[in-house]
């Protein structure tokens, strides 16, 4: 039977305007859903779709002994659990110990997730305004080795110079501050030690953003997040807390430094501006060539290249990576490509970090080493209010979503079915990307974990969650948002897994 949910929004009045507070239907997930997704919204609220009992309590035992302001109320109504904590947590605040509390939270909250068997699978920003960060987590099929034994730590950009550590052992602590004494000119100006966590005030303003320091500070946060995994620290995920930069989560996953190339990053992609592409750091100088050839293959004019900072900048004609909607299906087909092509040089990208707090510069992309392979890659969009859009998939990718929506929505759940510019596209019920009514989001992401649930059945991962397009859309009552929110982009998981174990084993023979 469904399970009727109440939802009434607790935020700053200007905030909550709009807001759709009525009752509606949220069933609960099949037996055989293995996921759940965590929320974080402004300015109090966590929600969690589809948590089991044991979730539910680590969740709760964590906020009980690491928030002693406590929680002010919670709604649990089996498919759907709702926690509004005290004070403003999810709000920018200029109180550096109330700061860190808040990002040790979250932190802590994810290491107790993990240690109870759950790894996260992807995170995304999927409403314009209101909320946060979504996590989706899932139970591996191979359990997580040594799960009781799961340490991460966080780094949060804050400000222009700032770096919030949580939950960070001293060993680690200290080569941190020397990685970055070693690849900032400016080094570290301070090192400010609170209850919660420590704050690195860095020289200069690496996160201001201004054209002389961008390369820089991205190459900064490239050299940090290569060495953190040559000494055994894997970035896992990064997410919005409390504001529009992100948060790092690194997870330790060995204790040895790594003497394989398989488990470096070699380089990263950032994308600067309405129309620039840099290269930072390759170690293969045809990487350059094959992106040169992507682009003018794809119909792009390259402008100029230049070099800066140690990258390498295509600056492309038009807007790429600052359109509407239906223009910014052509820039995730380019995306698609590239990452194709990167992972047919053995390159696989492992996250996206938004050091950024302006909407015009985009993503840092880091890319790892891994075997070579060919295969597809798919984009899932969520676009406008109420779009999905699915690019280079096969038919059953589209069936597989249709159906998921159609389970989940109902018959009269897709709207309109239409192809446009070679991308499916289904107009789904309800703003559910919008933010202004929390119903429509509860619902959608309801459905996003019974989606991931079916294409991983079917062999496809989510791999990337980013913005690589969206211009902004300016409001008289909060700041400018994106108008578009993160896209997915998809890898064939299984075929990945057959070619390491052909490299593992190059004289076996493996089948699907």
């Amino acid at each position: 039977m469904p399970i009727k949910t109440a939802f009434r929004e607790s935020a700053p009045a200007w905030l909550a305007m709009g807001a759709d507070n009525s009752t509606f239907q949220l069933e609960k997930g099949e037996a055989y859903l293995n996921y759940y997704c965590l929320t974080i919204r402004e300015t109090n609220t966590i929600r969690v779709i589809h948590a089991n009992k044991d979730v539910k309590k680590i969740i709760s035992k964590v906020i009980k002994c690491n928030w002693p302001p406590g929680i002010t109320h919670e709604l649990d109504e089996g498919g759907y659990w709702e926690l509004k904590l005290k004070g403003t947590p999810f709000w920018n605040s200029f109180n550096s110990e109330y700061a860190l509390r808040v990002h040790r939270l979250i932190c802590l909250m994810i290491q107790e997730l993990y240690a109870g068997g759950w790894e996260i699978i992807i995170s995304s920003d999927l409403s314009r305004v209101r909320d946060l960060s979504t996590f989706f987590l899932k139970r591996p099929a191979i359990p997580i080795k040594d799960a009781a034994n799961v340490h991460i730590f966080t780094i949060t950009l804050s400000g222009e110079n700032l770096l919030y550590l949580t939950n960070i052992p001293k060993s680690t602590k200290h080569e941190l501050v020397k990685i970055l004494n070693e690849n900032w000119g400016k080094g570290v100006k301070k090192e400010t030690y609170c209850k919660s966590g420590i704050v690195i005030t860095l020289g200069g303003k690496p996160w201001l953003d201004i054209k002389s320091m961008s390369a820089a500070a991205r190459s900064l946060l490239h050299k940090t997040v290569n060495f953190l995994g040559m000494v055994g620290w894997e970035l896992i995920t990064t997410a919005r807390v409390k504001n529009a930069r992100d948060t790092l989560f690194f997870m330790k996953t060995r204790t040895a430094p790594a003497i394989n190339d398989l488990v470096r990053s070699f380089f990263s992609l950032s994308i600067n501006g309405k129309d620039k592409l840099r290269v930072l750091h390759s170690s293969n100088p045809t990487i350059i060539d094959d992106l040169r050839k992507i682009i003018t293959d794809w119909e792009g004019e390259i402008i100029s290249e230049s070099i800066k900072n140690g990258s390498h900048e295509f600056e492309i004609k038009g807007n790429p990576f600052w359109c509407e909607s239906t223009e910014a299906i052509q820039t995730r087909f380019l995306m698609i490509k590239i990452l194709e092509n990167l992972l047919e040089k053995g390159f696989r990208v492992q996250t996206a970090i938004n050091p950024s707090s302006r909407l015009i510069n985009k993503s840092l992309m880091i890319f790892r080493k891994v075997i070579p392979t060919h295969l597809q890659v798919i984009c899932i969009s969520f676009d406008e209010n109420d779009r999905i859009r699915i690019m280079n998939a096969p038919e059953d990718f589209n069936n597989c979503v249709r159906s998921v929506i159609m389970e989940r929505y109902g018959q009269r759940g897709i709207i309109k079915e239409s192809t446009f510019r070679r991308a499916f596209d289904f107009k789904i019920r309800g703003e559910p990307w919008s933010g202004n009514n929390a119903n429509d989001g509860i619902e959608a992401r309801s459905m996003l974990c019974h989606l991931l649930q079916k294409v991983n059945m079917k062999g496809w991962r989510v791999v990337l969650s980013t913005d690589a397009t969206s211009c902004a859309v300016k409001t008289d009552d909060r700041k400018d948002h994106p108008q578009d929110v993160q896209s997915w982009y998809l890898m064939k998981t299984d075929i990945v897994n057959r070619a390491v174990a052909k490299w593992k084993n190059p004289g076996v023979s493996k089948t699907s």
